[in-house]
């Protein structure tokens, strides 16, 4: 995808929006850095790049067949390229994309965690979230992850477009 966006797009004044170079390198690592007992989060899927880079450096996927990462996209195009590019990278597995807004799909989520939680009789809930979603959002949406106290203790948070949405 990045090789794509260096040889196909210079000199056309167009770049390709995804969570490259630097950018993915600090993802990934932030991604490693998160507790592994639950699930990976991002809100913004848009291609599924950077849903790819953290799913490959979270390891395999849960034993029982349960998505290690859960990305969320408002537009159901880019859900459904997203849902292709997890596949072709063999990650369909590991990764759940979910279309909608995410002031409509955090509180499903999080009925969700909720209730595995109660099966489970753990307290896994989001152990790394990437927010690359409309920056306007981002205070609503982690505070109904904290409302519902379901960010594990060291989670890792990560947001994109903080300077400039």
């Amino acid at each position: 995808v990045e090789s794509f966006g260096e040889e196909t797009l210079p000199g056309q004044r167009r770049w390709l929006k995804v969570a490259g170079g630097d950018k993915a390198q600090l993802l990934t690592a932030s991604a490693r850095k998160a507790p592994r007992r639950g699930l990976a989060l991002e809100v913004g899927a848009y291609c599924g790049y950077s849903a790819a880079r953290v799913a490959e450096s979270l390891g395999p996927a849960d034993q029982h067949g349960m998505p290690r990462m859960v990305t969320m996209e408002a537009d159901l195009a880019h859900a459904v390229i997203a849902q292709h590019v997890l596949s072709f990278a063999g990650l369909s597995h590991v990764v759940e994309v979910m279309t909608g807004h995410s002031e409509d799909m955090l509180p499903w989520l999080v009925k969700g965690i909720k209730e595995m939680q109660t099966k489970a009789k753990s307290k896994a809930g989001i152990d790394f979230a990437f927010l690359d979603q409309r920056g306007s959002r981002y205070e609503a949406d982690i505070e109904v992850l904290q409302q519902a106290d379901v960010l594990s203790d060291r989670a890792v948070l990560v947001a994109d477009n903080v300077l400039k949405p």
